[in-house]
């Protein structure tokens, strides 16, 4: 009865009459499904069917033949072999090619070039199918995360006993595109520089690697998973090799005696599990990807809804199923080491994540001067004498630059020029009837002059620059040498101020609740093995930074804060920081320079399961603003 209910359930029985049509409706209804169930599990691959290809490929098949010989083979290696040689004596110019189709005519020529290696990359699965006398019913475009890839359809090869028949069509798309590539070595050799000699080199050195990245990886149903099902001999591999990694999971957790899913040889079982394991970690990590694309690729409220629906529907739920078999097989438990480890070790993880413990806080700081003078040029001009040097002490007023500008100067004297002869034409005009009528011009156009020349004059003050803190010079800009050019942005010194030192820490948002004003700490200096110094927080943001100027602390600068650049060309924090100062609690000088560390803090004790629902919820909280 159990085989029969089987044959009926995969549709091998020959009925008839009420029965056989009772049964062909109820399966008919059962694969019946709304269009939104429909579209929620196949948003992300969607086939497009475009031609039934057999007419074509038997036309095809006389033609292509040959290159499904031996001699084939030969000729393909030889070009290959010749070309790489003769490409090596150039490859400096072979590397230069690669720029040619960035622009958009290249770009056009490059995708024309990727659409007609995978269009022969198609071709081949089709043709090697079509030799060993099998029907390829389509080929068309699949849209995987809207992303448009070709396929065809070579389901039929099943059929085939011969593994040898089913590896060759299996490795015929790549076959064909390693020999495009190797023609394509060659031909880019006999082309004048240009853009279509970019997109050959598309061909030659690049299309081929991807698809081999792409259709050689054997956890996804692509074309190295099946030749890796047909190297070893074992159909519906992963389905095989799941069933045997969740039985060895129950049996390693529970020691639970079930019987083996099927007899294989032991090196057999162990790779089919250790491929089951690697399967599901790819899988997660490639869910959690398209979780996030697709998050980002639609307007919010669509986005929210596609990546909850991949993270439930693809993540979620098969761990679920996995828990509810355990659930359901609760009854075959018995006491035996196995669950005794596991219980103890689950226990022992809901203690760590549940019971408070962590009574520190960690976070990335700076140790620099409470005041400092950056010194910059006004404008650009050119640098006359730096007076001081690393180390020198300074005064308030001491003079530290000199510099020049001889545009400003020129101005200055063509402003005085002016002034000067307004002036003697305004004392001439009792005496000149055509200066006293344009006596208001004149006392005008001289009102504007001698703005004009106290501005240069004001300018050219700001060329002399002093010192405005007692203090020590910490650096001096690098080739900061007489008659040098300087802009606004050049640096040409740094002053640390007297006084006690600084510290600037940044908190996340997990631990901004468990830190106070007054409370109590280290500052560890990084790469320095001295005794920490105490701190004490003297203040903290309320508000999280939304630029981060401190690039020392920045992960593009070797810090341990993540940041990107935003739209102004500043940098953002990916997640909340909030700036808190401390004091140093013994009496040090100001640092000569700036110093990267982390500060230690005594705080509650919080236990790890809400340190991470603070981090989600900062996290949703930020995403939810529509």
């Amino acid at each position: 009865m159990a085989v029969r209910e089987f044959l009926g359930r995969s549709g091998l029985l020959l009925l008839s009459g009420e029965e056989g049509k009772g049964a062909w409706h109820g399966a008919l209804q059962a694969q019946r499904r709304h269009w939104t169930t429909w579209l929620l599990h196949n948003y992300l691959f969607i086939r497009l069917h475009l031609l039934r290809p057999d007419a074509l490929l038997k036309a095809l098949l006389p033609v292509a033949r040959f290159l499904m010989t031996r001699s084939a083979l030969n000729w393909t290696i030889l070009f290959a072999l010749f070309g790489s040689v003769m490409v090596v004596r150039q490859w400096d110019v072979f590397i230069s090619s690669a720029p040619e189709f960035v622009t958009a005519e290249g770009a056009l020529l490059y995708g024309a070039a990727i659409i007609v290696a995978k269009i022969l990359h198609e071709l081949g699965h089709g043709l090697v199918a079509a030799k060993h006398g099998l029907r390829v019913p389509s080929m068309g475009i699949a849209l995987m995360v809207l992303w448009p890839v070709l396929y065809t359809d070579t389901s039929e090869a099943w059929k085939l006993t011969n593994r040898r028949a089913r590896l060759e069509i299996g490795g015929a798309g790549m076959a064909a595109e390693l020999m495009l590539a190797a023609f394509a070595l060659n031909l880019w050799l006999l082309m004048p520089p240009g853009q279509l000699r970019g997109a050959v080199f598309a061909l030659a050195a690049v299309t081929w690697i991807a698809t081999l990245a792409v259709n050689l990886n054997p956890f996804m149903r692509f074309d190295g998973y099946y030749l890796l099902s047909d190297a070893l001999g074992i159909e519906n591999l992963q389905d095989r090799s799941f069933a045997l990694a969740r039985w060895q999971l129950r049996r390693v957790l529970f020691g639970l005696n079930e019987p083996c899913p099927e007899v294989l040889p032991d090196r057999t079982r162990n790779f089919l599990i250790f491929y089951a394991w690697g399967t599901w970690l790819y899988r997660l990590i490639l869910f959690i990807g398209i979780a996030v694309l697709v998050y980002y690729m639609v307007f919010k409220a669509l986005g929210i809804f596609l990546m909850a629906a991949e993270v439930i529907f693809f993540i979620m739920l098969p761990i679920w199923r996995e828990f509810r078999r355990w659930w359901e097989r609760r009854n075959l438990f018995r006491l035996n080491l196995n669950l005794v480890v596991t219980v103890l070790i689950f226990g022992g993880l809901c203690v760590l994540v549940a019971v408070p413990w962590n009574t520190t806080i960690q976070a990335p700081a700076l140790l620099l001067a409470r005041q400092t003078q950056a010194i910059y040029p006004p404008f650009e001009s050119r640098l006359n004498e730096l007076t001081v040097s690393v180390g020198d002490r300074v005064a308030p007023g001491m003079p530290i630059v000199s510099l020049s500008a001889p545009d400003l100067v020129f101005r200055k004297v063509q402003a005085e020029r002016q002034t000067e002869t307004l002036q003697l034409q305004i004392q001439r005009e009792r005496t000149q009837n055509e200066l006293r009528e344009r006596g208001g011009v004149l006392r005008e156009k001289l009102a504007k002059a001698l703005t004009e020349r106290d501005g240069q004059n004001r300018e050219l003050s700001r060329l002399k620059i002093v010192s405005s803190v007692n203090g020590v010079v910490a650096d001096v800009g690098d080739g900061m040498e007489k008659g040098r050019w300087v802009g606004k942005n050049d640096r040409l010194v740094t002053i640390i101020a007297d006084g006690p030192a600084l510290i600037e820490a940044y908190l996340g948002a997990s631990d901004i609740n468990r830190v106070v004003i007054g409370a109590k700490g280290k500052f560890y200096i990084e790469a320095d093995t001295g005794k920490p110094a105490p701190v004490t927080v003297t203040a903290i943001d309320t508000t999280a930074t939304s630029r981060f100027d401190r690039l020392e602390l920045s992960s593009e600068h070797g810090g341990e804060i993540e940041v990107r650049t935003g739209s102004t060309g500043g940098l953002t924090p990916d997640t909340p920081v909030y700036r808190m100062t401390l004091k140093i609690d013994r009496a040090d000088g100001a640092p000569k320079q700036i110093q990267r560390g982390w500060v230690v803090l005594d705080g509650p004790a919080v236990p790890l399961i809400e340190r991470a629902w603070r981090s989600v919820a900062a996290v949703l909280i930020r995403e939810s603003g529509f």
